[in-house]
């Protein structure tokens, strides 16, 4: 057993060792507590937390943006085929000084969406678009909407020059009148010069301002 002499000096020293310790022992920053804690079982399962969510927000947002984008490269290129093929069909008719009742309701069709109507026949269906949702939507209509799915094409001011020419396309085509039957079932069909100039140059025009939004 330890005299009570031996006792009292292994007290001081556990004092003494104690004291040197709490000297010693640097009080931690911040960003070490931080990192403590971020290494314990919960700091981890937070981080993890925090990630898989915001990982899963930028995917939700990755995928929304790439949907859109898809369906505006669809509803383009479907507006294209469309308004190509109008073009197209008003095209055979610009240079022709009469045509016959079937090209112009043809044309008229694809300027306007609406067919020649006659009171014998009722609704003379020469004029199909391509796709069915465009019946009935206007060149000027889908012109119009083609833009808005490419802010990038052009400017407002080309725009909307475009769009004045095809109305006032539009505006021209009642101005046709019957000029002689031809055939039993058929008719010719023609402008007077000033207004078929005017018609020619404006289409030339739109040909042109659309071409250079491509």
């Amino acid at each position: 057993m330890l005299a009570e002499p031996d006792k009292e000096r292994i007290r001081a020293e556990e004092v003494f060792r104690q004291e040197v310790a709490r000297s010693l022992k640097v009080p931690l920053s911040r960003v070490q507590k931080l990192f403590t804690f971020l290494n314990s079982s919960l700091g981890l399962w937070l981080l993890s937390a925090v990630f898989l969510s915001g990982f899963s927000a930028a995917y939700s947002h990755w995928r929304d943006h790439r949907e859109a984008q898809i369906q505006r490269e669809r509803m383009t290129e479907k507006l294209l085929i469309e308004i190509d093929h109008r073009n197209t069909a008003i095209d055979g008719i610009i240079d022709q000084k009469s045509v016959t009742f079937t090209q112009h309701n043809f044309a008229k069709g694809a300027l306007t969406g609406v067919n020649e109507v006659t009171g014998k026949l009722g609704e003379v269906r020469d004029f199909y678009p391509v796709f069915p949702e465009y019946e009935h939507r206007t060149l000027y209509a889908l012109v119009t909407e083609l833009a808005g799915y490419e802010p990038d094409k052009g400017d407002d001011t080309s725009l909307k020059a475009c769009r004045e020419e095809l109305l006032a396309i539009q505006k021209l085509f009642p101005s046709f009148r019957v000029i002689r039957p031809a055939g039993a079932e058929d008719s010719i069909w023609a402008l007077s010069e000033d207004k078929r100039t005017e018609m020619r140059e404006r289409w030339k025009r739109y040909r042109g301002l659309f071409a250079k939004r491509r």
